[in-house]
């Protein structure tokens, strides 16, 4: 099945059958795996490329359940419905938390994690960072990006962020993050790329701060791109600051970068329910069902049918009532409310799961036909890759 524009051709051959009869054989609560495989990133235990979803962890994740995946350039995570953290990849300063900065072609417990009951995780280029169900939030990695100025070493192991507590949700861009607490506050830490902290200022913050621009709205989700951050108000209303270049920013100024969190008035008729920001580009999921897009467009990850960047929001035309959202890289990713997975943009190793595409991108939503028949529950798109979660619920 696909949504708008020319259906992708699948080839038949051997070795897509094998990997049929793998999905088909998976449990309803895998795993699966697609696009570039250098350093492991894929979790499959070799750096093969993957153009069609491949089951990740094998006989070690038959019996498991999965809440939460993230993925960058170099490195994977997924979390259990126990609280366990697994990473794979690459280990270079030591975002993956085992003490080493070697790689992991297989999912790897973070044993230090074991026992704090993780509920989510997030990774940045060269770090990651974990968020526990007391709202604790741990970071491992390079030494820049982990929030703590009285300790810059890189971290090989998790370490716990000071100055957060009562946080319920987090986020990572490439190198920067956030977090939002309880009360709907937003504090952000790391690189300050045209803005992208929200702080006003034009320099690094290496300490946990708060963004005061933010204080007293409410805010209930966030999402941190590449050198640019998004938070969603309780009402709906969603705000935008950082890099403007495409017209990432949604606000009808191409290039401009703005450096505190900006009213996006362009989706004012909307109420905005999810936000997701990829590298440059970004979505928003309407309480109708309904998505729209804005941003860089290069290689169709908009998916409105065309190539061209977007200064302010554009809904995708054409496609079912959705329930989730992802972007990352040049890709995005839909799953509908009866759990379908749609992608769309830069197919470059496969990374959308539709065994390639000829002309090298997708600019409308195409269901991934290897999981037609399962229920998909979570999704992360790294530069190159995909992480996908199958489950019951959404």
């Amino acid at each position: 099945m696909y949504f708008g524009g020319k259906k992708t051709e699948v080839v038949k051959d051997d070795t897509i059958d094998a990997k049929t009869r793998e999905t088909e054989n998976a449990t309803a609560n895998g795993v699966f795996a697609m696009g570039c495989g250098n350093s492991g990133r894929l979790g499959t235990g070799s750096w093969d490329d993957q153009s069609l979803p491949r089951l990740v962890g094998g006989s070690m994740f038959s019996e498991k359940l999965f809440r939460h995946a993230a993925a960058d350039f170099y490195h994977s995570a997924v979390v259990t419905e126990d609280g366990d953290v697994y990473t794979f990849g690459g280990g270079e300063g030591g975002r993956l938390g085992h003490g080493t900065e070697k790689e992991e072609l297989t999912p790897r417990l973070v044993s230090i994690l074991q026992g704090n009951r993780i509920v989510q995780v997030e990774c940045g280029t060269r770090f990651t960072v974990a968020l526990q169900d007391n709202g604790q939030v741990w970071a491992w990695g390079e030494g820049d990006f982990l929030g703590n100025p009285d300790d810059d070493d890189d971290q090989t192991t998790p370490q716990s962020v000071p100055h957060l507590d009562h946080i319920q949700q987090i986020a990572c861009g490439l190198e920067h993050s956030a977090a939002l607490a309880t009360d709907g506050a937003v504090y952000t830490w790391g690189h300050n790329e045209c803005g992208c902290l929200g702080h006003s200022g034009e320099n690094d913050c290496l300490e946990v701060h708060p963004v005061d621009a933010l204080r007293g709205i409410g805010i209930s989700q966030i999402s941190c791109g590449s050198s640019f951050t998004a938070a969603l108000a309780e009402n709906g209303v969603l705000y935008i600051w950082g890099s403007g270049n495409n017209g990432r920013l949604g606000l009808g100024d191409r290039n401009v970068a703005h450096r505190s969190p900006q009213r996006v008035d362009t989706l004012s008729h909307e109420t905005v329910r999810q936000v997701a920001l990829g590298y440059g580009h970004a979505l928003a999921l309407t309480e109708k069902g309904e998505v729209y897009a804005w941003g860089l467009n290069k290689d169709g990850q908009l998916g409105i049918g065309n190539r061209e960047n977007q200064s302010v929001p554009v809904k995708i035309p054409g496609i079912p009532p959705v329930a989730a959202i992802y972007a990352g890289g040049d890709q995005s990713a839909l799953v509908t409310k009866g759990g379908k997975l749609l992608t769309f943009g830069n197919d470059k190793y496969g990374v959308l799961g539709h065994n390639g595409v000829e002309a090298g991108s997708l600019a409308t939503p195409h269901e991934v036909a290897l999981l037609a028949d399962r229920t998909v529950k979570h999704v992360a798109i790294g530069a190159h890759h995909m992480i996908v979660l199958l489950g019951k619920e959404l």
